[in-house]
Parts: structure tokens; sequence; C-alpha cells
């Protein structure tokens, strides 16, 4: 709630919707006119999206007897060539091993740079130069600025399970959210009324809203709450963010996001500026260490986890929260519907083991048995303290900061890690998360399969899914670093090992079944990060290029940039000039070049002066076929001045 009601303030003051195009923020990117680009979306401004539009395949089975028996009838029909195709989608033997485990797989525009994808928590990166990644060129223009000028970006090609989506973030970036109360324990209470409006009500009026239900852990309402008890997720550093050698002795890179409150329920804000804004900032910063921790004690730590018998740089990560700055008409947080005072709980993804985690400069301790769920609620929390766990299934570090602390203060967190320990590790987005997931697919059938294959036959296995278990409960970094070094080879030794164990099990229909479906599952657990890029001539690149498939009656601007094939208008002549203008409008109106309506503020908004000037240059088509040039139309033309076109 907190990052969807800020967007709609920005939305509110800018015009752009928290839906976006992508070639909002890629104008001269070809691929963002593509189908696949046309289907993907900005949602607010930290987070982009890739839904999957098309069905998980139909040839998916349990090991159930009778399906399992059909499965085995295909495999066999295939291989001696008699297997016909099946009038309810592809034949089992046909479908791809990723397609047995109910995986689908979609093909993603990656806009030019390093995200984070959602769920894997590994980097994804698009191409930077044209002509490279898939997607064909585009994305420079000598009248451009220099935030378009990135490049065409990349196709890839994922396989995503019904319980993942494609979403994907900024390295580094801030989401705020709203803490949701945990039914089971309780652990984070409503700590205001729920503030439901009553008529006559106004901004800062202690009538308005009830208590909440009994036990303070109801969803309903929770909208039109102040944000008292608050979860800010912070992704992780794309590799080597930082410089690994400073010649300066250190390095820091810095995030940022902003939150914005009002009382939740009146037209305060927006009549009476009765508001507030927080800016929430991130810092990694890297010092430059001294020599070797060597001797005995070196050794000792890094043989227990404790970290690095190398040392090195020291890496740490800080986070502050700034008090709110208020509107012209609110006179105190209360008139904004902000509250006094507000607990926190801090999710930092893809990070290692800190060796210390301090809160407004006060250490915290490490609750090892209170590992959070994906929520950040444990039972084991407990109520108005301040605790840190780690968890080991995405890399986590989760800070609870149950002690209320005043609002009007600055808020700050800290992690830092142990010497050696770079928080932009390439190993912290490879995409562990994934891994483990894939594998408890294997483990789930190998579980179902008992008595066909026997859980000492696949220790690998058990020791994949195992590990996130294990990192939890880690007492360092080291653990963690040595696992994730050597999961490539475990997963390689696991599939080595299934194979050959294979000939005991996979002669039955169940077994056949087991086989396979574990087989996909860790071979899909086995992509890289930052995944391939797709080349041109990739038939699933060609799909995705393709033109938009269907039509559309959308007010936007409806050609593509010049030199891109159109999906929208059918008269010789308009995709050119249509487009040019709705993206100069885009340009002079909106805040990735500065916000404004006046062509004589162009050195305050930043736009080059070829594209700040109203009237533009288009290219028309004459009743001959020809391109001529239309020359150059005032705004304000009458339509005899377009009677050429």
């Amino acid at each position: 709630m907190p990052y969807i009601a800020t967007t709609q303030r920005i939305s509110h003051d800018t015009g752009i919707q928290i839906l976006r195009p992508m070639y909002y923020t890629h104008p001269l990117a070809d691929a963002a006119y593509t189908d696949q680009g046309l289907h993907q979306y900005w949602w607010g401004e930290d987070i982009w999206v890739a839904p999957i539009a098309a069905p998980a395949a139909k040839d998916n089975c349990s090991s159930d007897t009778g399906v399992a028996l059909k499965a085995q009838m295909e495999a066999r029909q295939f291989a001696a060539g008699t297997l016909k195709p099946g009038k309810k989608g592809v034949p089992y033997a046909n479908a791809t091993l990723q397609q047995r485990n109910g995986l689908t797989a979609w093909t993603v525009w990656v806009p030019p740079g390093d995200w984070i994808e959602w769920f894997s928590w590994g980097l994804v990166s698009g191409a930077v130069k044209p002509g490279t990644g898939g997607a064909a060129t585009g994305g420079f223009s000598k009248t451009a600025p220099d935030h378009f000028n990135s490049g065409p970006g990349s196709f890839i090609a994922r396989n995503y399970s019904i319980k993942e989506m494609p979403v994907f973030s900024r390295p580094g970036s801030i989401i705020t959210m709203r803490t949701l109360p945990d039914a089971s324990s309780a652990s984070v209470p409503h700590l205001s009324p729920s503030r439901l409006p009553l008529d006559g009500a106004v901004a800062g009026d202690g009538s308005l809203g009830a208590p909440p239900p009994a036990g303070g852990t109801s969803m309903l309402g929770l909208a039109g709450t102040p944000y008292s008890d608050m979860t800010l997720y912070v992704l992780p550093l794309a590799p080597d963010t930082l410089p690994r050698n400073s010649v300066l002795g250190s390095a820091s890179h810095t995030t940022r996001t902003r939150l914005y409150e009002d009382d939740g329920v009146s037209k305060a804000a927006e009549e009476s500026a009765v508001f507030g804004w927080s800016n929430v900032t991130c810092t990694w910063k890297r010092v430059k260490g001294g020599g070797a921790v060597g001797g005995l004690m070196g050794s000792l730590g890094s043989a227990m986890g404790l970290g690095s018998a190398g040392g090195g740089d020291t890496d740490s990560v800080s986070c502050t929260v700034s008090p709110p700055e208020l509107g012209a008409g609110a006179h105190s947080l209360s008139d904004a519907g902000i509250p006094d005072t507000r607990a926190f709980t801090w999710r930092f993804i893809g990070s290692w083991i800190p060796e210390e985690v301090r809160v407004n400069g006060a250490l915290v301790w490490r609750d090892q048995a209170a590992v959070p769920d994906a929520s950040g609620d444990h039972s084991g929390w407990m109520p108005q303290q301040n605790a840190w766990a780690y968890g080991g299934d995405t890399l986590s570090t989760w800070v609870r900061v149950g002690v209320p602390h005043a609002t009007v203060s600055p808020f700050t967190i800290s992690l830092n890690f142990p010497a050696g320990f770079r928080s932009d590790d390439a190993l912290l987005t490879s995409g562990f998360s994934r891994s483990v997931a894939r594998s408890l697919v294997c483990k789930d059938e190998v579980d179902r399969g008992y008595s066909l294959i026997y859980p000492s036959d696949v220790e690998d296995i058990l020791n994949i899914s195992a590990s996130a278990t294990a990192f939890s409960a880690a007492a360092g970094a080291g653990a963690v670093k040595k696992t994730l070094e050597i999961l490539p080879a475990t997963m390689r030794n696991a599939i080595s090992r299934l194979d050959v164990i294979a000939s005991t099990f996979a002669g039955t229909p169940s077994g056949f079944v087991l086989h396979q479906r574990c087989l996909g599952a860790l071979h899909d657990g086995m992509e890289t990060y930052p995944p391939t890029q797709l080349s041109q001539k990739d038939p699933r690149t060609t799909i995705a290029a393709a033109p938009q498939k269907y039509g559309s009656n959308i007010e936007h601007p409806r050609g593509s940039m010049p030199g891109a094939t159109s999906q929208y208008s059918s008269t010789p002549g308009q995709d050119e000039y249509s487009s040019m203008e709705g993206i100069e409008d885009y340009y002079v109106q909106h805040v990735m070049w500065g916000t404004t309506n006046d062509p004589e503020k162009t050195a305050e908004s930043g736009m080059p002066p070829e594209i700040a000037r109203r009237p533009i240059r288009s290219a028309a088509i004459n009743q001959n076929g020809e391109k001529i040039d239309s020359g150059i139309f005032d705004e304000d033309a009458s339509s005899e001045d377009f009677s050429e076109l």
C-alpha cells in the first residue's frame, strides 16, 4: 500500500499513471514497440512486469498410476516412431522437461542495463550496445538525452511456475510496504484506529473510525489506516557496483525512494495541502581494509564459517528514513495522518550474514531461532523488542524493529559485513532462491516415489533443498559463501546421480514420471544468472519481436518511433506524424525531462532544443505512395495546412 499510494500521488501531480508503457522510459528502443515490449509495463517508478499471457502446459501430470501409464506408453510410442499427435495438447513424451513440471516458457524483453528478478532475486541484464541481445537496434539518437541513449535491451527466455511472475526492479531498489498482522502470533497488531470515514469527519479528527477488530489481526480497512508499522525491502546490488580496490580508500553507492502519506479518508491533501513526504536512502560503502587475518585464529574463523581468513575490504549498508516534510496545510503529523511513532521490519535481500546490525547506533541482537516467513513475521519475534535473523531461502537479513521510533526523528539502520565479503558479490544474485525452489520440486517427487527411490540415493538433491535451512542457522557468512560456490557442481552431481540410478525405477510408470519431473526441475534450477541473451535468429526472439497481435483504440502515440513497424495505424504517413507528435508531447509535459508546458523553460527541463520547440517536422506520403517532406507544422495550424496528408 505505501508504494501504491506514493505512486498514485506522483500520478496525481504529473499525469503519469501507475501502469506505464515501457516506451515511456525507453522511447528509442525498437523492442519497446514489439509484441512482447507492448505487453510489458511499468508498475510505478521502481517495478516493471512482464505478465505471462499463456497457459501452463496441458501435459504436466501427477504421479498417479493412470496418468503415469499413459505417459510411459507415449514415451515408448515416441521411441518407436509411432506416436501420433493428441487432441488435447502436446503428448507427454514430446513435452519439454520443464513442461512436465507445469512450468511455462516465456520470453521477456529486458530493457538495457541491470535488473533484479523478483522470486529468484537473480540478476538479469539487457544489452547496452546496438545490434546485440536479440533486440535489433534502437536506443540511440543524436537529439535524445543520455537517459534514453542506453541501448536496445535484450530478449531472454525463462520458465515460470504458477506461483511465480516476471517482476523486475533496479538493483538496490527500496520498496515500501505495510506490515501485515499475523493471525498466529498477533505480533504486529494495529497501533491505530481503523479510521473508517464518518460523515463530517475532517483530517486529524479523533472521531475518525473505530477500534480494530478483536485481536488486531484483520486486514479489513487497512488501506485507510496510517502506516504505524512498515516493511521495507532493500534489493541487492548488481555485481561489482563498488570498485574492488578503491584508490581513495573508500567507495559508496546510494539508492533512494520516497514515501507519501495523508489522512487516508478526506480530501484535505488535495484541497488544503495536508500531507507528508519522507525520503528513504540506502548507501552501500566499501572501506579499504588492512592485511589478512592470518595464523591460527584466521584459519579457525574461516573453518567455522565466521568470516574470511583473507581479510580485505569491509562493506556495509546503511539506510535512513527522514522525518516527514509536511505540506503547507499540515500543522502536525496527526493532521497528515502520520503516526507519532512507527515500528519497522527491514528485509535486506541478497545479503551476507552481517557481523553486526545497528539501529540508530545501538547494537541489535540476533535471534537465530526466529527465522521469519515471507512477510517478515514470526511468532518468535518479541513485541516491543529489536532483533534480527537470517532467511536462508532468499539470502535475506531480516531486522525487526519492534521498539516504536519517534517519527519526527531520523531513523537509521546499518549492517556491517565481515572483511572480505563484498555486498555486490555475484554469488548473491546468482538465483539461489530459484535453485532451491526447483530442487524442492524434485524432493517432492522423491518423497512421493518412496520405495522406488530412497533419500539416500539422491543425497545431493536433499543437500540443495536443505541448504536454505542451514543458511538460516549458520554462524557466519563463510558457510553461506562456501555452499554458494559449490552449488553448480552439486546440481550437476544430483542430475548425474539421478541418471545413474534411473534404470532401477524408471521402467515403471510412476518411476518414469518421477525421473522426468525431477530431471526437468533440476535442469531448470541450473539456469545461470544473468540469463543468456537470445540472438536475433532465435525463434523465440522472432515471436517476441513481432508486431503486436491485436488492435487497439487507446489514445496514446499510435505508431512507433521512426524506423519501427506500426501496430496501429492503417493510414499511410500517419504513423510517423502521430508518433513524433505523441512522443514530443510526452517529452515536454512529463517528469522524465522535467514537468513543463512552456517551451521557453527548455533549460530548466533539460530537454534538447530540437524537441522542446513545439513545431515539428513530419514525413508524409503523397497519392503515389512516395514519402515527402511535409514541412514544419505549428501546433495551432489549421486543418487546411494538413490537406496534403
